[in-house]
Formats: C-alpha cells, structure tokens, sequence
C-alpha cells in the first residue's frame, strides 16, 4: 500500500508549465513555430512570416494568451503536453499539433 502511495505522488512530479516553457515546431499543417518563455510572455513565427508575441498562463489544461497591444484573452485546450509534444485544441475543432524542438 505505501508504495501505491509513493508512485501516485511521484507520477504527478513534472509541472505542466515547466513543461510548456521552451520551443515548438508546427508539423502536420503548417511550419510555424511558438516560443513560451517561463516569464509568461510567448513569440510566435507564423509561416508566411509574420510574428506575434504575448502573454501566457496555464490554468490546469487549459492555456490562455493575450497578444501584445490587445485585452482579448483566447484559450485553448492543451490535449497532449509532454516533454516532445504538444496538441492543443480551440473550441473543440481546430487541433494543432507541436514537436519540441528545444
């Protein structure tokens, strides 16, 4: 029983934020890449080029982020996040999937 115990509280070690932070590489339907930085704020490379940058927060799976210059705060759903990928989900419909890339 004490080792059930102990393997719950260590299966729940790794911090989805900390897990966030770092950069991610489009694959699938595009080539656009996000960089979240453990300070909250993101920069994001579309692929025709343009960029964005924000603000982030991680609220258990759902992420928030609200681009420089705007109030509107957009949400997504994180379905997968791990140490190599990232799936997040808007509204039930639009999936996108990410690979670390460091």
């Amino acid at each position: 029983m004490a080792t059930l115990a102990i393997l719950v509280l260590f299966s729940c070690g790794t911090d989805k934020k900390d897990l966030l932070v770092g950069e991610w590489k489009e694959v699938g339907t595009g080539n656009s890449i996000i960089q979240y930085n453990s300070d909250g704020t993101y920069m994001y490379n579309y692929d025709d080029g343009t960029k964005t940058s924000g603000k982030w927060r991680l609220d258990g799976t759902i992420l928030y982020t609200t681009e420089k210059g705007e109030s509107l705060e957009l949400s997504e759903e994180l379905t997968t996040l791990d140490e190599t990928t990232l799936v997040s989900n808007v509204a039930g419909m639009f999936e996108t999937k990410y690979s670390r890339v460091q």
